[in-house]
């Protein structure tokens, strides 16, 4: 079985796949990692970071418990996707594994979003050529940063009301936060698909954020929650990994 990890900013996900098939799924916050007690055995794992200063960590702690060593995903990874110039280092390797299953799962020209502790927006045409990246500051981190600056304005959820015609301070706050993404997302799809016309690009989606967003606008294609995780298992395929059996 393939163990694919993804260490964030904020959290630390896991899933475990058999075949195609996730069999477990986990998350546990970046700052004090531990491997959660209960992954299922693995013999094979990758992983895409974001925070260098975690990465042996939990690469060591992989080790320990499967007595595997993981495969780390980084600019001269074997993908399909091409990226070049200043990019080719530069670029995630979380967006690179959104990139990878986006390509795979949906073909493209495809724009990829990903609702983390930042926003981003990928573009990539039919070939798998890395076209763009736009980052935004992610929705919570937004958010956080409302309620440590607004000293009379207390945590929401992030969700929708129902109406904008609001009734109280909770409900206002609520609105401007998701309305603002969701204006955000429209406006930057529709500037990437006007500079980067003729080429007709489809649109997907994931991230915590990525189904409530999903339910209130009609501006995704597809929607999911795994294609990070997906995108790992494809890049391991890559490698020469033996599809998680």
């Amino acid at each position: 079985m393939l163990l694919t990890v993804d260490i964030g900013n904020t959290a630390i996900n896991f899933a475990v796949f058999a075949g195609e098939e996730i069999i477990w799924r986990g998350a546990v916050q970046t700052g004090g990692f531990a491997l959660p007690a209960d992954v299922p055995g693995a013999d094979e794992a990758i992983i895409s970071s974001v925070v260098p200063a975690t990465t042996e960590t939990v690469a060591e702690a992989v080790r320990e418990r499967f007595g595997v060593t993981p495969r780390i995903v980084g600019p001269s990874t074997k993908t399909r996707v091409t990226v070049a110039g200043a990019n080719a280092a530069e670029l995630g390797a979380d967006r690179l594994a959104d990139c990878e299953a986006a390509l795979a799962l949906y073909g493209g020209p495809i724009i990829v979003v990903d609702y983390g502790t930042a926003t981003t927006y990928d573009a990539l045409d039919a070939d798998g050529v890395f076209l763009t990246g736009i980052t935004a500051p992610g929705v919570g981190l937004r958010a956080e940063a409302l309620f440590a600056r607004a000293a009379l304005l207390s945590p929401v959820p992030l969700t929708l009301p129902d109406s904008f015609i609001v009734a109280d301070t909770g409900e206002s706050v609520r609105a401007g936060i998701m309305g603002g993404a969701i204006g955000e997302t429209e406006y930057i799809i529709r500037r990437l698909r006007r500079e980067l016309a003729p080429l007709e690009f489809k649109v997907a989606a994931t991230g915590g954020l990525s189904g409530i967003i999903s339910a209130a606008a009609d501006l995704f294609d597809y929607v999911d929650r795994d294609l990070l995780m997906k995108g790992l298992r494809l890049i391991s395929l890559n490698q020469g990994g033996r599809d998680g059996l």
